[in-house]
C-alpha cells in the first residue's frame, strides 16, 4: 500500500435549481419512510438500482422493487404489516421522476435520483422506468436517530409515515422533524410576482421574517406556485415542519413554538455563514493537478443551437469556409456522450457512437451507402452506414452521430434519397419515434450466410476424391448484421443523427430545395481566433467521465409533429397562442398570404414555405419553451424559433438573380426579409439580442453579393 497525498478539490458546479418547473410532489412523508427501508436494506447505498420494470394491466410500463430488495426488506421491517406494497406504493414508483429530484436532491438533499438507462424521460400518467439511487451521507444521520429506537417503535413510526399519517404527540416523529429541517437550509426557492419580478429566497429568508412575527406569503395575485417552492408547500401542508404551520395561503409559526423559533432562525444564519460559496480550485500545485470535464450545463449552453436543431429534426448541415471545425463539431458531439464501455474501446481514435463517412464526387446513387444485393455472389455488401445505423439500434440508449463529410461533393437528392423520402416518415407511436424501412426486408430475402465450396478430400477419403463444405459468407459481425436485415429490414432509430458539413466552391454542387427544406442548416465561420488555446478547448475530444456523460434525453425529439405539441399538458396552456401568431407570421402559402408575412415577403418566388416549416417551427419552439422552464407569456420564444427558423431553413432557400428576386418599388426579397424582421423582432433600446442581428447580417451580406447580380446563402 502507497503513502499518498489527497487528490485536490474536485470542481463542482451549482445544480439545476429547477425554479421553474411545474411538477409537484406530495406525500413527501412516505417518500422519506421508503427512502431510509431502502437505504438501510442495500449493501450499496452509493448506487443501488432499487426498482425493475413490469407490464401493468393498461399495457404501460411500470415499476417495483426489485426482487432483491424486496426480500431484504421483508426481513428487516417485519414488524411493518405489508412493507413491499406500501412502499411500491409511494411515488419513488408512482411519480414521474423530475418532481422527485426535485424533492430528493434539491429540497431534502438525501441523495441524487436518475433512471438507470440513459434516454428516458417521464410524464404524468405515463411510463415509469427503472430507477437508480445514490444516497447522500444525511442517511447515515437519519439512521444513526432511527437505530436508537428499539425496532417496534422504529417500525410504528416508519408504517405511520408510508401510509401518509402522522402523530403530533409522538416523540419520535418530532425529533425526526427537526432533523429534516436541517437538511432543507440551502434550498432556493421563487415567487412569481407578476411579469419580470420574481423573488429568489430561502429557508433563512422565512424564518427571519416569521421571527418578527410576521406571517409569510409565498404566492401573490393567483400567481401559481412553481420549482422547489411546490415542494416547500407540500412539506408544510403535509406537517413536516416542527415549527411552521401553513394557513390561509400563508406560511405561520406554530403555536407555543416562537421561541424554538427564532433561536432556530439563528441557528440556520450562523449554518449558512459556514458553507464554502468559493473554494481555492487555484491553490493547489501542478502535480497535483486534475482534469477537469466540461460540465453538462455549460456543454448544453455551448452546443444550444445545434441541439435545439436537433431535436426538432435528426438531420442538420454545418455550412462554412474550410477549417472552421465542421466535422470537428460532430466528434465533440460523439464525445460528451459516448458512455464509458464497449463503445469507448471498440476505436482508439474515435468514438464508437461517431462514425465519419466521406463523400466521394462519383456517387450518383444509394449503393455507397445503403450497398447491393449481388446475384452472382449471393452476398450482400454491406456498408459503413449500414453497419453503423446496426450499431445505433443495439445501443437504443446511446445517441450516434453520422458524419457526412463534404456531402455535396457528389449531387446529394441522389445518393441520398432514400434517406430523405424515409426521414419524412416519422412517426411517434407508443412514446417511440418509428419510420417505415430504409430497406425492406425482402431485399435481403435472398441473401445467404454461407455457400457450399468443393474442396479435396482428407486423405484416405475416397468419395471422388471431392468433398464439400460450407463457408460463410460474412465475418462473424456481418453474418449477425444479415441475420437482422432478413428478419427485420432497416429502419432508421431515433438515437441517429445525421449532420453533413458543406463547404462551397467549385468542386461542389448547389443543394435543391428539397434536401435544405428536410434539414436545419447551421453556418460556422470560424470566430475569435484565441479561443483555440483557452481550457474548454482542451477539454473538446475527451470522454467525459461517468457523471458528466450527457445523455440521449438532451438530444431526443419529444415529439414529431405540431399536434402532438398542443394536446401536450405541458403545452396545452400554449395552444391558442401558438396557433394563432406563428401562421400570421409565416403566412398562408397559396399565394394569399399578408404583406406583414414571411410568405407575403417571398410571394411570386418559388421560395415560400409551407405546412413541413411551420411544423417544424413548433417542434424547434417546444424546445425552447422546455428550456425556458415552462414560463408563463411565450412571446420572446416565437420570435427566438421564428428568427432561427428563417436563418436555418427559410434563408438557405433563397438564391437567385436580381430580377428573380426583385420586388416591387425597386426594393429586393432580401430587404423586403429585413424590414420584417427588424419590425417584428428589433431588441427594445439598451436591449441585445445575438440571434436577431445574426439574421439580419446575413441578410445584408446577401444583399450585397445580389449587388453583383447573384446571390445565394453559402
Amino acid at each position: 500500500m502507497a503513502e499518498v497525498f489527497p487528490t485536490s478539490l474536485k470542481h463542482r458546479t451549482t445544480p439545476n435549481l429547477r425554479l421553474g418547473i411545474k411538477s409537484s410532489c406530495g406525500d413527501l412523508k412516505s417518500i422519506i419512510a421508503a427512502l431510509y427501508i431502502i437505504f438501510k436494506s442495500t449493501k450499496t447505498p452509493e448506487n443501488i438500482t432499487y426498482s425493475k420494470e413490469k407490464v401493468l394491466e393498461n399495457g404501460s410500463t411500470g415499476i417495483e422493487l426489485t426482487e432483491e430488495l424486496a426480500s431484504t426488506i421483508s426481513t428487516k421491517f417485519p414488524n411493518i404489516v405489508n412493507v413491499i406494497d406500501k412502499v411500491n406504493s409511494t411515488p419513488l414508483f408512482t411519480r414521474q421522476c423530475e418532481p422527485l429530484q426535485v424533492a430528493i436532491e434539491l429540497f431534502f438533499n438525501l441523495g441524487r435520483l436518475k433512471f438507470t438507462d440513459y434516454g428516458h424521460s417521464e410524464r404524468t400518467g405515463k411510463n415509469r422506468y427503472k430507477k437508480t439511487l445514490m444516497f447522500s451521507d444525511k442517511m447515515i444521520v437519519i439512521d444513526a436517530y432511527l437505530s436508537a429506537f428499539n425496532p417496534t417503535e422504529r417500525d410504528a413510526f416508519l408504517s405511520l409515515w408510508l401510509e401518509e399519517k402522522h402523530d403530533h404527540e409522538s416523540s419520535i416523529e418530532n425529533g425526526f422533524k427537526q432533523i429534516l429541517s436541517t437538511f432543507t437550509i440551502d434550498c432556493c426557492y421563487k415567487i412569481k410576482r407578476g411579469e419580470g419580478n420574481e423573488l429568489i429566497f430561502n429557508l433563512e429568508n422565512i424564518y427571519e421574517e416569521l421571527a418578527n412575527n410576521n406571517d409569510v406569503l409565498f404566492k401573490e395575485n393567483g400567481q401559481e406556485t412553481v420549482g422547489p417552492t411546490r415542494i416547500l408547500c407540500s412539506y408544510i401542508k403535509e406537517h413536516m415542519s416542527y415549527d411552521i404551520a401553513y394557513h390561509n395561503e400563508k406560511f405561520i409559526a406554530k403555536e407555543g413554538r416562537g421561541e424554538y423559533l427564532k433561536m432556530h432562525y439563528g441557528l440556520i444564519s450562523n449554518t449558512l455563514d459556514l458553507i464554502n460559496r468559493e473554494l481555492p480550485f487555484n491553490d493547489v500545485a501542478k502535480g497535483n493537478e486534475i482534469k477537469i470535464g466540461i460540465d453538462k450545463e455549460i456543454v448544453k449552453e455551448k452546443f444550444v443551437p445545434f441541439i435545439t436543431a436537433l431535436r426538432a429534426k435528426p438531420f442538420l448541415l454545418l455550412a462554412g469556409i474550410s477549417g472552421t471545425g465542421k466535422s470537428q463539431k460532430v466528434q465533440d458531439l460523439a464525445y460528451m456522450t459516448c458512455p464509458e464501455g464497449e463503445l469507448r474501446n471498440e476505436n482508439g481514435t474515435a468514438p464508437g457512437n461517431y462514425c465519419l463517412v466521406e463523400v466521394k464526387p462519383n456517387w450518383h446513387d444509394s449503393t455507397e451507402l445503403l450497398g447491393y444485393y449481388s446475384a452472382l455472389s449471393g452476398r450482400y455488401e454491406l456498408t459503413d452506414f449500414i453497419r453503423f445505423v446496426y450499431k445505433a439500434i443495439k445501443n437504443k440508449n446511446v445517441p450516434f452521430f453520422l458524419c457526412l463529410d463534404e456531402m455535396n461533393l457528389a449531387p446529394v437528392e441522389q445518393y441520398f434519397a432514400e434517406y430523405l423520402s424515409v426521414l419524412e416518415t416519422r412517426k411517434k407511436v407508443d412514446g417511440k419515434i418509428q419510420t417505415q424501412p430504409l430497406l425492406k426486408k425482402d431485399v435481403f430475402a435472398n441473401c445467404k450466410l454461407s455457400k457450399d465450396v468443393e474442396e479435396e478430400a482428407a486423405e484416405g477419403y475416397t468419395a471422388d476424391g471431392i468433398s464439400f463444405k460450407k463457408k460463410s459468407l460474412y465475418s462473424e459481425k456481418d453474418a449477425e448484421i444479415i441475420s437482422y436485415l432478413k428478419e427485420n429490414g432497416l429502419s432508421l432509430p431515433d438515437n441517429l443523427f445525421v449532420i453533413g458539413t458543406v463547404n462551397m466552391d467549385d468542386t461542389t454542387h448547389q443543394f435543391s430545395r428539397k434536401v435544405i427544406d428536410r434539414a436545419f442548416t447551421i453556418e460556422m465561420n470560424g470566430g475569435n481566433m484565441a479561443d483555440m488555446f483557452n481550457d474548454e478547448s482542451k477539454s473538446l475530444l475527451e470522454y467525459r467521465n461517468k457523471n458528466n456523460v450527457v445523455p440521449l434525453a438532451t438530444f431526443l425529439p419529444e415529439f414529431v409533429r405540431a399536434y402532438e405539441v398542443l394536446d401536450d399538458a405541458l403545452y396545452t396552456k400554449y395552444s391558442d397562442t401558438i396557433k394563432t401568431k406563428i401562421p400570421k407570421l409565416l403566412g398562408n402559402s397559396d399565394g394569399t398570404a399578408d404583406e406583414d408575412s414571411i410568405n407575403g415577403v417571398l410571394n411570386n418566388t418559388p421560395f415560400r414555405v409551407s405546412y413541413r416549416v411551420q411544423n417544424e417551427l413548433v417542434l424547434y419552439l417546444s424546445v425552447l419553451i422546455e428550456q425556458a422552464g415552462y414560463p408563463e407569456e411565450i412571446d420572446s420564444l416565437i420570435g427566438e424559433a421564428v428568427l432561427a427558423i428563417l436563418l436555418e431553413k427559410v434563408l438557405p432557400r433563397v438564391q437567385g438573380e436580381q430580377k428573380q428576386l426583385a420586388t416591387k418599388n425597386g426594393s429586393n426579397v432580401l430587404k423586403d426579409l429585413k424590414a420584417f424582421v427588424t419590425k417584428h423582432f428589433a431588441p427594445a433600446e439598451g436591449e441585445t439580442n445575438a440571434l436577431y442581428h445574426k439574421v439580419v447580417s446575413k441578410l445584408d451580406e446577401m444583399d450585397e453579393k445580389l449587388d453583383n447580380y447573384y446571390t445565394n446563402f453559402f
